[in-house]
Formats: C-alpha cells, sequence, structure tokens
C-alpha cells in the first residue's frame, strides 16, 4: 500500500498521492498549477514549503476524470452520505491545523481516506502508516498502534514507500464504514471539511490494496486546469 508522510507544508501533495496509490504529483507539478490558477492563491515563502488550496486540488484531480464533491456541513450526522455509491473513489479531509507554524501561515491539513481491499483506511501523512478504519474502534486500527483520528506525529522524510498498513483490516466490523462515519463527525464538529473524490478511470475500491512498494514522491502529472480560488491551504 502507498502511503507518503509528511514533509513541510506539503500535505497536498502526500494526500494526493496517497489518494491515487502512486506517486502522481511533485511539488513542481503543483507550483505549476498553483501559478496557473493565478499564484496569489498559494502563500509565498522563501521556502518552498507547498500550503496549496482546493483550487489545487480540484485542478491536479480533472484531468485524471476525478470530480470533487463538498459534502454540505449541514448534513452534520452524515445521513446523506453514501459509502457504497457507485463511483465514489474516495475521501478528502480538510482539517484545522495545530502547532505554531499552521497558526503562523493560516495552513490547514489535507488527508486522503481511501476504500482498499475491501476496508477503508486512513492515509493521513501524520502517520506513520496508514491506519485501517475497521477494528479502530477496538485499539487494533490495523495501523501498528496509530491512531485512526488523524493525530500521530509522523514527520520527516518527505514520503516512504509503502509496505502494506500494518495488519490487514484489523478485527472490526467489515470494511470500517461504521468506524469511518464516527472519525468524519467528530471530524466535522471540529471544523474539518469533507470532499469527496468521484468518477475516473484511476479505478475505486483498488482492489489488492493499491500500488505495491510504491517510492517516494515524483515529478509527474502535469499542471491541470485553472478554476475558482477557494482558502483552504494545507500544511
Amino acid at each position: 500500500m502507498y502511503h507518503e508522510r509528511q514533509s513541510l507544508q506539503r500535505c497536498l501533495q502526500h494526500t494526493l498521492n496517497n489518494l491515487l496509490q502512486r506517486p502522481a504529483f511533485g511539488a513542481a507539478d503543483l507550483d505549476a498549477t498553483a501559478d496557473a490558477l493565478g499564484g496569489a492563491q498559494r502563500n509565498r515563502w522563501l521556502l518552498p514549503s507547498g500550503n496549496w488550496d482546493a483550487n489545487t486540488l480540484l485542478a491536479a484531480l480533472a484531468p485524471l476524470g476525478l470530480d470533487v464533491r463538498w459534502h454540505d456541513a449541514r448534513d452534520s450526522d452524515l445521513a446523506r452520505l453514501d459509502l457504497t455509491a457507485p463511483g465514489l473513489f474516495g475521501l478528502v479531509l480538510n482539517t484545522p491545523g495545530h502547532g505554531w507554524w499552521s497558526a503562523l501561515t493560516g495552513g490547514r491539513h489535507w488527508l486522503a481516506i481511501r476504500r482498499l481491499g475491501g476496508a477503508w483506511w486512513n492515509l493521513d501523512s501524520r502517520l506513520s502508516a496508514p491506519v485501517c478504519f475497521a477494528g479502530a474502534g477496538e485499539g487494533g486500527g490495523g495501523g501498528g498502534g496509530n491512531r485512526a483520528d488523524g493525530g500521530g506525529s509522523g514527520s520527516g522524510g518527505g514520503s516512504s514507500s509503502g509496505g502494506g498498513g500494518g495488519g490487514g483490516s484489523g478485527g472490526g466490523s467489515g470494511d470500517g464504514a461504521g468506524e469511518l462515519r464516527e472519525f468524519l463527525r467528530g471530524a466535522l464538529a471540529g471544523g474539518s471539511q469533507l470532499l469527496l473524490i468521484v468518477g475516473g478511470a484511476e479505478g475505486g475500491d483498488g482492489g489488492d490494496g493499491g500500488a505495491e512498494g510504491g517510492s517516494g514522491s515524483s515529478s509527474g502529472g502535469g499542471a491541470g486546469p485553472s478554476g475558482a480560488r477557494a482558502d483552504s491551504g494545507g500544511g
């Protein structure tokens, strides 16, 4: 299972690659996409820190045939969220940032969630390894003790090759959809925004868990088309 870990403010890059289960985008690709959107929407620093916004996400996924739909925040109980809907490729959360760097930049954090190998997985780049939602409520989590709430501290390294999520789907019920819903409800209550990734020729469930033993992030996948702006940076 492919999983990139956090580097600088590049959580959107890691989110895209973890969602796609391959190193589809490098920092240069997302910089080019952001520049095509006008450039001003991305925080500019002396260091190439990243911190791209929601428009970069939409523009990057559009050429792949993947549509991004915002979940209605008024549906906080997720009554309208159908995790079995045909064409649902995965989920992306945009969460409030934590720490001095987020306070300085005003950045938020991006993370990917996807159903792979018959179970839902938290692919947050801050985690040391992917965490399976099936059994997460029982402390298993399938990720070597990492929490499914995205609170892992994995730092440095930029990205790492996936080698499985640390234990399969765990001992929870089914594919972890129930645990995922509880996680999403808590995230929305805490100020997170939920995006549904729909369609595309990239595949759905991923069958065997997606790309095996992927390498670190690399440049690839050209800049996407322009789009409207949104203030949802990440880090």
